[in-house]
């Protein structure tokens, strides 16, 4: 039994503006960069349990690095950089490319500032760092100001918050240099080549 004070017509008028709203924020949400859902092929915090061709580098603190001995990966135009991934808790949290060139890093800068907007930087001591972030992504491009090293490096930070490094600056240079032979005596040895 309805009368001409009825709630109905005010009902239907906040339903359809809940609906309304709701839709608006789901376009947002949809319209906001969200970053890669993973690097070449591989999810964040896929497990690494069943990917293939991976050989252990190094363990650091409570994070396990590893490289593809079967990498198929490159930047248009440049060669196949080395490329360590990063594991905690036997899923991938980060991913770390080597960037060789100057050129090579003004175009991934130009690459992700188009796609993705300006980046933050961060002026460190000993690092200049570019910077994307996302809801479960950091993206940084950086150059190490003493050595010029360029990485672009990604953090699943689900997985990155629970990261224990801890290392101090002389064990991480030469651990870096350690790191370097270590890859490239792996990949000759998963590949069956040696050096010239």
């Amino acid at each position: 039994m309805a009368t001409n004070g009825s709630p109905r017509p005010r009902l239907w008028c906040a339903l359809l503006f809940a609906a309304a709203l709701l839709a608006t924020l789901v376009a947002v949400a949809q319209a906001e960069p969200q970053g890669p859902p993973g690097f070449n092929g591989i999810p964040w915090g896929a497990p690494r349990e069943g990917l293939e061709h991976f050989a252990k580098l190094k363990q650091r603190g409570n994070a396990e690095f590893y490289l593809n001995t079967q990498e198929d990966f490159e930047f248009e135009g440049f060669p196949q950089p080395r490329i360590i991934y990063g594991f905690i808790e036997g899923r991938l949290y980060g991913v770390y490319v080597d960037v060789a060139t100057q050129e090579l890093f003004d175009m991934l800068l130009q690459r992700w500032t188009k796609e993705y907007g300006e980046p933050r930087i961060i002026d460190e001591a000993e690092t200049y760092v570019r910077q994307w972030r996302f809801e479960h992504l950091k993206v940084k491009l950086k150059k190490i100001k003493r050595t010029g090293a360029m990485k672009l490096a990604y953090y699943f930070l689900p997985l990155y918050e629970h990261v224990e490094l801890a290392l101090d600056q002389g064990a991480e240079d030469i651990d870096e240099q350690k790191l370097d032979r270590l890859y490239w005596l792996e990949m000759m040895r998963m590949r069956g080549t040696s050096m010239p």
